[in-house]
């Protein structure tokens, strides 16, 4: 789960509407787990319209396996890092400390799945608006997007192979 400031919250919510996609973002309307409490900015349903919704939770290994999503931004636990190996989504990382930087590290520079947004909570920094849709349209359009779009198929199909393991890490071909 990641536990982001009211800050960058809104530059999230600001980058995701400037992109002009369709989107599903998942986020807790609470604060009872991560004791912070985050509002999306004041008119952002109004502008999304119908190509976003807001949940407080997915089952996200079947919602990345739904052919229509085409990039996954993650904090980089390790489940999130395996589901999005083994359904053939590029990420976005967003880690935010301990295993999570190290996974994202995997997934962007050894996997070539991803695109790096931030080195964790360490750079104690806010990403603005304008280097996340950068971020996402790296993800999706030019020579690195074709690039990890045929990574991930090799790790989704080393995943169905079972070359890919929760506990044991991965061993593509």
């Amino acid at each position: 789960m990641v536990s982001l400031n009211q800050k960058q919250v809104t530059e999230m919510a600001y980058g995701v509407l400037n992109y002009g996609v369709s989107f599903l973002w998942v986020m807790r309307v609470d604060a009872s787990f991560t004791r912070v409490s985050s509002r999306l900015p004041q008119g952002f349903f109004e502008e999304a319209g119908e190509r976003g919704k807001v949940v407080q939770w997915i089952p996200q290994a079947q919602v990345l396996s739904h052919a229509a999503v085409s990039c996954f931004v993650t904090h980089c636990g390790w489940n999130s890092t395996m589901e999005a190996l083994s359904s053939s989504v590029p990420v976005v990382t967003l880690p935010r400390w301990g295993d999570q930087v190290t996974n994202a590290k995997y997934l962007v520079d050894e996997w070539k799945d991803g695109i790096r947004m931030s080195r964790g909570e360490a750079e104690n920094i806010v990403i603005g608006r304008e280097e996340i849709e950068e971020c996402f349209k790296e993800a999706k359009i030019g020579v690195k997007a074709r690039e990890m779009r045929k990574n991930v198929l090799k790790w989704k199909k080393a995943a169905n192979a079972g070359k890919v393991s929760m506990r044991g890490g991965c061993r593509p071909e």
